[in-house]
């Protein structure tokens, strides 16, 4: 029973198996946090947990600022990952996404962010998750405009739209009010103009979307970063 249930999983279950299976690279491994736990900035916790620890805990840790400690050194390694993987081009914008939905995509987006800021680069980290936007919760900011106000306005990208993050260098363009067809506005010429715009306001865009198994919006913006 045990074999047959075996092999008719098929699952990934050890990362080392996933360059194997899609002949990609793999950039990164992050831990999954237990469920009990929720620091979606899981790298501005890490500090934290740090200068708590310089100031008289004696060095100890307990079992969940050690995980937290660990998941950011795992966003600091992704970050080294994809900055080797661009040395024959730069690497302007990105997008984050997952197969469904809570697997963590923004969480991973809002970390990347603000290692990659925390490097000494000027990040927009962008909510194109026009059906469930998240960001501007993670890092506790007004969404009552962002990427859809700007992709209704004609005029040229306002940089006062892009909100100041919890570290220097990095801002965010919340989604803005949800609209009735996200892979239209998403697919657009004017969509592919404003990310240019972006990019001239950073040296790295990073783009949060949809899971692909729940809307396309991740596979129309593909060809555009």
């Amino acid at each position: 029973a045990a074999v047959v249930l075996d092999r008719l999983d098929d699952s990934l279950h050890e990362a080392e198996r996933v360059p194997a299976l899609t002949g990609l690279p793999l950039l990164g491994a992050v831990a999954r946090f237990p469920r009990e736990v929720r620091h979606p900035l899981v790298v501005s916790e890490a500090a934290r947990v740090t200068v708590d620890q310089g100031k008289g805990r004696g060095g100890q840790r307990g079992p969940e600022d050690g995980l937290i400690v660990g998941v950011a050194e795992a966003y600091r390694l992704l970050r080294a990952n994809l900055q080797f993987s661009a040395v024959d081009r730069r690497l302007r914008s990105l997008v984050v996404t997952s197969l469904q939905p809570q697997e963590g995509k923004t969480t991973t987006a809002a970390n990347l962010a603000v290692v990659l800021a925390q490097a000494g680069l000027r990040v927009v980290l962008v909510d194109a998750d026009l059906r469930r936007p998240a960001v501007h919760r993670v890092f506790g900011l007004p969404n009552n405009q962002g990427l859809t106000t700007l992709l209704l306005q004609e005029q040229p990208l306002d940089p006062a739209m892009l909100l100041a993050g919890p570290v220097p260098g990095l801002l965010v363009l919340p989604s803005g009010p949800l609209p009735p067809n996200p892979s239209d506005l998403l697919g657009s010429t004017r969509m592919q103009r404003r990310l240019h715009e972006l990019e001239e306001q950073a040296d790295l865009v990073v783009v949060d979307t949809p899971p692909v198994a729940v809307a396309a919006d991740a596979v129309v913006l593909g060809p555009l970063v």
